[in-house]
Formats: structure tokens, C-alpha cells, sequence
């Protein structure tokens, strides 16, 4: 099952549905890499730009769902791994979402065979 795991996480990843996280309200006036951001500025994190962070996910533009496994083939987590958002406003639901889809692709899987009409080197996995 661990494989199962990795293979979701590099699907969330790779299709990058939510690119946008939730917004975020500055508390108080602060500076960031050099820009100030003034008190109550609304920010939004861009979570598309560290799913395809070269520095986060080595080759991000190719479906790799071993990203997510170690030496032992275990499943292990990333911590730029942030689907659903990041912060003390990520989804209460996280828990319950990744349950749902496992036991969703898990019941796909057992049920029926994907196959593709092409072969896996002419898919275009571009957005």
C-alpha cells in the first residue's frame, strides 16, 4: 500500500487542482525578501510554485510517484507537500480527504484495468 500512497501524493502534486491556497491576512506590518507588506494585506500562497519547485521535487514536470518512497520503499512524506494549503488555515478535512481518496483509487484499481490506446511515451502531460 505504501506505492498506493505515493501514487496519490504525486497525483495531487502533478495535477496541482488547487494551485492557490487560502488567503492570509498580515497581522502587523512586516518585511519580506526585501518588500514591506502593510498590516491586514490579504496574501494568498501560491502552492503551484513550490509543487513545481526543481528545489522541492527534483524533475518536476515528470509523474515520479518514487518521489514519495525511501530506500526501504516506504512511504514517506514531503514537507512541501501542501495540497491543502499550509498554516493554521490548511483544510480540517485533510485527514478525511486523503482516506476518501485512497479507498476511492483503491476501489477504482480493484474494480477495473486503465490502460491508455498510447503508449506511455507519447502522453502529453502538459497543462
Amino acid at each position: 500500500m505504501p506505492h498506493t500512497d505515493a501514487v496519490l501524493q504525486e497525483i495531487l502534486r502533478f495535477a496541482d487542482i488547487l494551485p492557490l491556497g487560502m488567503p492570509h491576512a498580515v497581522t502587523r506590518d512586516t518585511w519580506f525578501q526585501g518588500y514591506h507588506i502593510p498590516k491586514s494585506t490579504m496574501l494568498f500562497p501560491l502552492l503551484h510554485s513550490v509543487f513545481h519547485n526543481p528545489d522541492q521535487f527534483q524533475d518536476p514536470s515528470s509523474f515520479q510517484p518514487e518521489r514519495f518512497l525511501d530506500a526501504n520503499r516506504a512511504f514517506r512524506r514531503s514537507s512541501a507537500f501542501l495540497p491543502f494549503s499550509a498554516g493554521s488555515r490548511a483544510c480540517p478535512g485533510e485527514s478525511l480527504a486523503r482516506t476518501e481518496l485512497f479507498l476511492y483509487l483503491t476501489w477504482l484499481l480493484q474494480r477495473f484495468s486503465p490502460t491508455s490506446p498510447l503508449p506511455p511515451a507519447a502522453l502529453d502531460l502538459q497543462p
